[in-house]
Protein backbone atom coordinates (compact mmCIF):
# COMPACT_ATOMS: atom_id res chain seq x y z
CA UNK A 1 0.00 0.00 0.00
CA UNK A 2 2.70 2.49 0.99
CA UNK A 3 4.71 1.75 -2.16
CA UNK A 4 1.66 2.56 -4.27
CA UNK A 5 1.02 5.71 -2.26
CA UNK A 6 4.61 6.87 -2.71
CA UNK A 7 4.41 6.32 -6.47
CA UNK A 8 1.09 8.14 -6.80
CA UNK A 9 2.27 11.03 -4.66
CA UNK A 10 5.28 11.52 -6.91
CA UNK A 11 3.16 11.41 -10.05
CA UNK A 12 0.60 13.89 -8.76
CA UNK A 13 2.86 16.33 -6.97
CA UNK A 14 6.10 15.82 -8.86
CA UNK A 15 8.01 15.51 -5.60
CA UNK A 16 9.32 12.98 -3.11
CA UNK A 17 7.68 12.32 0.23
CA UNK A 18 10.70 13.39 2.30
CA UNK A 19 10.32 15.48 5.44
CA UNK A 20 6.59 14.86 5.77
CA UNK A 21 4.60 14.04 8.91
CA UNK A 22 2.16 11.12 9.00
CA UNK A 23 -0.38 10.59 11.80
CA UNK A 24 -1.18 6.95 12.56
CA UNK A 25 -2.98 4.73 15.03
CA UNK A 26 -1.00 2.95 17.73
CA UNK A 27 -0.30 -0.30 15.92
CA UNK A 28 3.30 -1.39 15.54
CA UNK A 29 2.93 -2.64 11.96
CA UNK A 30 1.28 0.62 10.95
CA UNK A 31 4.38 2.49 12.17
CA UNK A 32 6.99 0.14 10.72
CA UNK A 33 5.69 -0.08 7.14
CA UNK A 34 5.69 3.62 6.13
CA UNK A 35 9.17 4.14 7.62
CA UNK A 36 10.57 1.26 5.60
CA UNK A 37 9.00 2.44 2.34
CA UNK A 38 8.86 6.23 2.52
CA UNK A 39 12.20 6.87 4.20
CA UNK A 40 12.77 10.35 5.64
CA UNK A 41 9.42 10.98 7.34
CA UNK A 42 8.16 11.83 10.82
CA UNK A 43 5.65 9.45 12.36
CA UNK A 44 3.23 10.78 14.96
CA UNK A 45 0.57 8.91 16.88
CA UNK A 46 -3.09 9.97 16.83
CA UNK A 47 -3.90 11.77 20.09
CA UNK A 48 -7.46 10.45 20.17
CA UNK A 49 -6.30 6.82 19.88
CA UNK A 50 -3.58 7.40 22.48
CA UNK A 51 -6.16 8.58 25.01
CA UNK A 52 -8.43 5.66 24.20
CA UNK A 53 -5.55 3.20 24.65
CA UNK A 54 -4.83 4.59 28.13
CA UNK A 55 -8.51 4.59 28.99
CA UNK A 56 -8.92 0.94 27.93
CA UNK A 57 -6.05 0.02 30.27
CA UNK A 58 -7.67 1.93 33.11
CA UNK A 59 -10.95 0.13 32.46
CA UNK A 60 -9.19 -3.23 32.18
CA UNK A 61 -7.61 -2.70 35.59
CA UNK A 62 -10.97 -1.98 37.20
CA UNK A 63 -10.26 1.72 37.71
CA UNK A 64 -13.01 3.17 35.52
CA UNK A 65 -15.34 4.10 38.37
CA UNK A 66 -12.56 5.87 40.25
CA UNK A 67 -11.47 7.67 37.09
CA UNK A 68 -14.94 9.17 36.64
CA UNK A 69 -15.31 10.12 40.32
CA UNK A 70 -14.36 13.78 40.68
CA UNK A 71 -13.87 13.32 44.44
CA UNK A 72 -11.60 10.27 44.17
CA UNK A 73 -7.88 10.60 44.89
CA UNK A 74 -7.17 7.75 42.49
CA UNK A 75 -9.36 9.33 39.83
CA UNK A 76 -7.62 12.68 40.22
CA UNK A 77 -4.25 10.96 39.83
CA UNK A 78 -5.31 8.99 36.76
CA UNK A 79 -6.68 12.10 35.05
CA UNK A 80 -3.38 13.86 35.69
CA UNK A 81 -1.58 11.42 33.40
CA UNK A 82 -3.61 12.70 30.45
CA UNK A 83 -1.72 15.97 30.60
CA UNK A 84 1.51 14.26 29.51
CA UNK A 85 0.74 14.39 25.74
CA UNK A 86 0.73 18.21 26.01
CA UNK A 87 4.33 18.40 27.22
CA UNK A 88 7.35 18.74 24.99
CA UNK A 89 8.60 15.22 24.33
CA UNK A 90 11.89 15.99 26.08
CA UNK A 91 10.04 16.75 29.34
CA UNK A 92 7.79 13.70 29.39
CA UNK A 93 10.02 11.17 31.15
CA UNK A 94 11.09 13.65 33.85
CA UNK A 95 7.47 14.63 34.47
CA UNK A 96 6.39 10.99 34.54
CA UNK A 97 9.08 10.24 37.13
CA UNK A 98 8.60 13.24 39.43
CA UNK A 99 5.08 14.59 38.86
CA UNK A 100 3.34 11.27 38.29
CA UNK A 101 5.15 8.28 39.79
CA UNK A 102 6.21 9.97 43.04
CA UNK A 103 2.63 11.17 43.60
CA UNK A 104 0.97 7.81 42.91
CA UNK A 105 -1.57 6.50 45.46
CA UNK A 106 -0.70 3.18 47.01
CA UNK A 107 -2.65 0.68 44.94
CA UNK A 108 -1.52 -2.38 42.96
CA UNK A 109 -3.75 -1.38 40.07
CA UNK A 110 -2.05 2.01 39.89
CA UNK A 111 1.33 0.25 39.87
CA UNK A 112 0.18 -1.89 36.93
CA UNK A 113 -1.05 1.18 35.06
CA UNK A 114 2.25 3.00 35.59
CA UNK A 115 4.23 -0.08 34.49
CA UNK A 116 2.12 -0.17 31.31
CA UNK A 117 2.77 3.51 30.58
CA UNK A 118 6.49 3.19 31.28
CA UNK A 119 7.08 0.13 29.11
CA UNK A 120 4.88 1.24 26.24
CA UNK A 121 5.14 5.03 26.07
CA UNK A 122 7.41 6.90 28.47
CA UNK A 123 10.99 6.01 27.63
CA UNK A 124 12.98 6.66 24.47
CA UNK A 125 13.27 2.87 24.07
CA UNK A 126 9.54 2.24 24.63
CA UNK A 127 7.33 0.78 21.92
CA UNK A 128 5.91 4.26 21.28
CA UNK A 129 8.39 6.81 22.69
CA UNK A 130 7.34 10.37 23.59
CA UNK A 131 8.65 11.67 20.26
CA UNK A 132 5.70 9.90 18.64
CA UNK A 133 2.87 11.30 20.77
CA UNK A 134 3.96 14.26 22.93
CA UNK A 135 3.85 17.87 21.80
CA UNK A 136 3.37 21.02 23.85
CA UNK A 137 0.32 23.13 23.18
CA UNK A 138 -2.73 22.46 21.05
CA UNK A 139 -2.88 21.18 17.49
CA UNK A 140 -6.15 19.94 16.02
CA UNK A 141 -4.18 18.03 13.39
CA UNK A 142 -2.91 15.55 16.00
CA UNK A 143 -5.69 13.05 15.30
CA UNK A 144 -6.69 10.77 12.41
CA UNK A 145 -10.40 11.26 13.15
CA UNK A 146 -11.05 13.35 10.04
CA UNK A 147 -9.45 10.77 7.77
CA UNK A 148 -11.30 7.91 9.42
CA UNK A 149 -14.64 9.71 9.14
CA UNK A 150 -14.02 10.31 5.43
CA UNK A 151 -13.01 6.67 4.92
CA UNK A 152 -16.17 5.48 6.67
CA UNK A 153 -18.32 7.74 4.50
CA UNK A 154 -16.54 6.61 1.34
CA UNK A 155 -17.00 2.95 2.19
CA UNK A 156 -20.71 3.45 2.79
CA UNK A 157 -21.41 4.58 -0.77
CA UNK A 158 -19.94 1.55 -2.52
CA UNK A 159 -21.93 -1.60 -3.14
CA UNK A 160 -19.04 -3.90 -4.11
CA UNK A 161 -15.64 -4.67 -2.64
CA UNK A 162 -13.85 -3.93 -5.93
CA UNK A 163 -15.46 -0.97 -7.73
CA UNK A 164 -14.17 0.11 -11.13
CA UNK A 165 -12.09 3.26 -11.46
CA UNK A 166 -15.06 4.97 -13.14
CA UNK A 167 -17.30 4.15 -10.18
CA UNK A 168 -14.62 5.46 -7.82
CA UNK A 169 -14.34 8.78 -9.68
CA UNK A 170 -18.12 9.19 -9.77
CA UNK A 171 -18.45 8.53 -6.05
CA UNK A 172 -15.58 10.87 -5.17
CA UNK A 173 -17.24 13.63 -7.16
CA UNK A 174 -20.44 12.99 -5.21
CA UNK A 175 -18.54 13.22 -1.92
CA UNK A 176 -16.83 16.47 -2.95
CA UNK A 177 -20.16 18.01 -3.96
CA UNK A 178 -21.87 16.90 -0.75
CA UNK A 179 -18.99 18.15 1.42
CA UNK A 180 -19.05 21.55 -0.26
CA UNK A 181 -22.82 21.78 0.20
CA UNK A 182 -22.52 20.95 3.91
CA UNK A 183 -19.73 23.47 4.44
CA UNK A 184 -21.73 26.25 2.78
CA UNK A 185 -24.78 25.42 4.82
CA UNK A 186 -23.13 24.76 8.18
CA UNK A 187 -25.75 25.06 10.91
CA UNK A 188 -25.53 26.83 14.25
CA UNK A 189 -24.43 23.63 15.98
CA UNK A 190 -21.42 23.26 13.67
CA UNK A 191 -20.51 26.93 14.06
CA UNK A 192 -20.80 26.64 17.82
CA UNK A 193 -18.51 23.60 17.83
CA UNK A 194 -15.90 25.46 15.77
CA UNK A 195 -16.10 28.45 18.13
CA UNK A 196 -15.69 26.14 21.14
CA UNK A 197 -12.60 24.52 19.63
CA UNK A 198 -11.08 27.94 18.96
CA UNK A 199 -11.70 29.04 22.55
CA UNK A 200 -10.16 25.80 23.76
CA UNK A 201 -7.06 26.38 21.63
CA UNK A 202 -6.68 29.94 22.96
CA UNK A 203 -7.05 28.73 26.55
CA UNK A 204 -4.48 25.97 26.07
CA UNK A 205 -1.99 28.39 24.53
CA UNK A 206 -2.48 30.72 27.50
CA UNK A 207 -1.77 27.90 29.96
CA UNK A 208 1.25 26.92 27.89
CA UNK A 209 2.54 30.53 27.99
CA UNK A 210 2.14 30.65 31.78
CA UNK A 211 4.17 27.46 32.07
CA UNK A 212 6.90 28.65 29.72
CA UNK A 213 7.36 32.01 31.45
CA UNK A 214 7.44 30.39 34.91
CA UNK A 215 4.11 31.73 36.19
CA UNK A 216 3.04 28.16 36.95
CA UNK A 217 5.19 25.08 37.48
CA UNK A 218 5.05 21.86 35.48
CA UNK A 219 2.79 20.05 37.95
CA UNK A 220 0.19 22.84 37.85
CA UNK A 221 0.43 22.95 34.05
CA UNK A 222 -0.09 19.21 33.91
CA UNK A 223 -3.14 19.41 36.14
CA UNK A 224 -4.76 22.25 34.22
CA UNK A 225 -4.00 20.94 30.74
CA UNK A 226 -5.09 17.37 31.55
CA UNK A 227 -8.77 18.35 31.65
CA UNK A 228 -8.60 19.14 27.91
CA UNK A 229 -7.17 15.73 27.03
CA UNK A 230 -9.51 13.34 28.82
CA UNK A 231 -10.75 10.36 26.80
CA UNK A 232 -14.24 9.38 25.76
CA UNK A 233 -15.14 6.99 28.57
CA UNK A 234 -17.95 5.00 26.98
CA UNK A 235 -16.84 1.48 26.03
Amino acid sequence: MWSTFKSLYGQVNGATFDNKTIYLDFEKQAHDAPSDVLGNITLRGCLFHLKQSWWRKINQLGLATAFKDQQSEIGSFLRLTFGLPFLDFMDVFKSFAFDITLEAPVDERIDSYLDYLLKTYMHSSSLYPPTVWASSGFNIKRTTNGCEAFHKQLNSIFYSAHPTVFELVDRLQDVIFESGFKMRGADDTARSKIATERKKAVWIEEIKKQFEDGTIDRKVYLRRISCTGLPATRL
